[in-house]
């Protein structure tokens, strides 16, 4: 079939002048198609002699000739025309090949300059080209050198392109994996440390404490973390303040009810062992602080344990002391109180736990940048001079320069850093105790479930990700399709894998009471479940629990960005609101 359709694509003179070149006349042939017999007949028989001739060479013009008229003059004037016409039809071949050498020379030479170039036409389109033209050699009348010299450029130019071609076919296919794998593997690695963090999350045993004849206050008293940590200790004898921001509340009475069917509310007929009080305390003005430091001097004497959990995740507001809201309700108001009651801590006994979170404990992702999940500029850090001059406000929030949870894992980091200081100074002060810091993760309940880590700004791979078309469309499609139901059911998930508020203030109790953590040398610790048993753990008593340096953010440990935070603190409080509480101290305390 291909033969066919060569002789098919001839001219009349191309066909002559491939009859004449094997030595064959076509001089009797009268129409095209016999032309096109005899030019087959001697690719057959290229060595055969010339057959028979027409009787009447000379008799008249070839009517399949385009150059008839000359070609039949000639040859009535010479005599013998027939060789002289064959003649001219040689070079007339020769002349033909020659030029349809060049012309697949320059398209071969064209292709391989092409083939070369960054721009242009793909490496698909050059080689279809380069294909079909090897195809048109190969069928072309051309010498075995010349033929070999252009078959030789193309192999170049389809050795020179296989790769960039074979690159350009799978280019789609290297880009959707890369997308897919830019999506879904940072959450899958979050996924699997969610699961792994849950399967590890050893059961919260603490050891029973002996606290009778003590006294203990906890701030953020009648959230569920508080009163439940109330609870324990005071089940433990000991007498406990709450510090709570109203007592003038259904949910306060509520709390003195539950109190009374336990036989725990200070002055019930039901008292037994330990009591537990309401107290008023707001943590957003100095003066209330410095109020109730007073009461706690006046009416408890002596104290032996102070557990600052009292929060507020409403940030970028400012409060009547001219500081940021969750700056000073979160680490101010702590750092005042605990400078206020010093004195009234028990020699050598006290302890002072600070409960933070995991907002304030974010590290930085070990995902390499293509994945990483969070931008580092996110990530809560220690800034004096939002401290020192309260800068962050309403209208930092209204142009959005200040996240509320932002502050929050900011001024919960300052805790956990001031904790650490605190220590180190404690063992100064009259050997007053240890100060640790405490853990106790996500609960079930309002406060804990809500939202605590900053959105903060997306990462590169995020904001790159994002603006992709295909990335955009999906991202609409599935929050008005699948988005609602996956959100419903990770929301499930997650409720599932919330503590209970009473996991939470075992864990804080456990600092709070065990023996092992009231050594000097074992203060100055941050607690968690997730670093493992708090009891039998396989090693020393103050070990089990205790998360490892390396683990904590290296600020954490910085202990002159501790005392550059501390001198913070006490300039933005102030002198005079810092001044010992008036009176004497229960002589116990000296």
């Amino acid at each position: 079939m291909t033969s066919q359709r060569k002789y098919d694509a001839m001219t009349v003179k191309e066909l002559k002048a491939h009859i004449e070149r094997a030595g064959w006349s076509h001089k009797d042939c009268k129409e095209k198609s016999e032309l096109k017999q005899r030019a087959i007949e001697a690719d057959a028989k290229p060595k055969q002699k010339k057959q028979a001739a027409t009787a009447d060479a000379g008799t008249g013009p070839d009517p399949l000739d385009e150059d008839s008229d000359a070609a039949s003059h000639s040859e009535a004037s010479s005599g013998s025309g027939g060789p002289r016409q064959r003649h001219k039809g040689n070079g007339n071949s020769q002349s033909h090949d020659e030029a349809a050498f060049r012309k697949f020379e320059d398209q071969a030479s064209g292709l391989m300059a092409e083939s070369g170039k960054f721009n242009g036409r793909g490496a698909d389109e050059i080689l279809k080209e380069a294909a079909d033209l090897r195809a048109s050699v190969m069928e072309a009348s051309l010498s075995e050198s010349s033929r070999k010299d252009i078959l030789d450029k193309l192999d170049s130019v389809q050795s020179s392109l296989a790769w960039e071609d074979n690159l350009e076919k799978n280019c789609g296919r290297i880009i959707q994996m890369g997308v897919m794998a830019l999506t879904f593997l940072p959450l899958l690695v979050s996924l699997l440390e969610s699961t792994f963090e849950f399967a590890m999350r050893p059961e919260l045993v603490v050891e029973p404490a002996d606290l009778f004849n003590m006294h203990a206050v906890v701030t953020g008293g009648c959230g569920a973390l508080g009163l439940e940590l109330a609870i324990m200790l005071a089940n433990s004898g000991a007498g406990v303040v709450v510090a709570c921001h109203s007592k003038e509340t259904t949910e306060s009475h509520d709390i003195d009810s539950r109190l009374e069917r336990l036989g725990l509310l200070r002055g019930s007929d039901r008292q037994e062992k330990g009591w537990v009080e309401q107290w008023n305390l707001q943590l957003e003005s100095f003066e209330s602080v410095r109020e109730f430091a007073t009461r706690v001097k006046n009416e408890l004497g002596t104290l032996d344990i102070l557990v600052h959990n009292a929060a507020t995740k409403e940030g970028c507001r400012k409060t009547e002391d001219g500081h940021d809201l969750a700056m000073q309700v979160n680490y101010l108001s702590p750092f005042l109180l605990t400078e206020l009651l010093l004195p009234t801590l028990q020699t050598g006994k006290a302890r002072v736990v600070h409960v933070v979170c995991d907002a304030g404990l974010q590290l930085p992702d070990y995902l390499p940048w293509p994945l990483r999940r969070t931008d580092p500029e996110s990530l809560p850090r220690i800034d004096t001079t939002d401290i020192d001059q309260g800068q962050a406000g309403e209208q930092a929030a209204e142009s959005g320069e200040c996240s509320p949870l932002g502050q929050y894992a900011k001024s919960k980091l300052a805790l956990l850093v001031h904790s650490h200081e605190l220590n180190r100074r404690m063992s100064g002060y009259a050997n007053r105790g240890v100060s640790h810091a405490v853990n106790p993760g996500t609960m079930d309940s309002a406060f804990g479930s809500s939202a605590s880590v900053p959105a903060g700004k997306p990462s590169m791979r995020s904001s790159m990700m994002s603006k992709l078309p295909p990335v955009w469309i999906a991202n609409q499609v599935y929050s008005y399709t699948l988005g609602p139901l996956f959100s419903k059911l990770s929301g499930s998930l997650f409720h599932y894998t919330l503590r209970k508020p009473h996991t939470g203030a075992s864990a804080a109790f456990h600092v709070a009471t065990a023996q092992a953590l009231g050594h000097e040398e074992s203060g100055g610790g941050l607690y968690a479940d997730s670093a493992g048993a708090f009891l039998n753990c396989g090693k020393p008593a103050e070990a089990c629990g205790r998360v490892k340096a390396h683990k904590q953010p290296a600020v954490a440990g910085d202990e002159d960005k501790a005392s550059e935070l501390w001198n913070a603190a006490e300039q933005a409080i102030g002198e005079e609101t810092l001044r010992p509480l008036p009176g004497k101290y229960d002589s116990k305390c000296d």
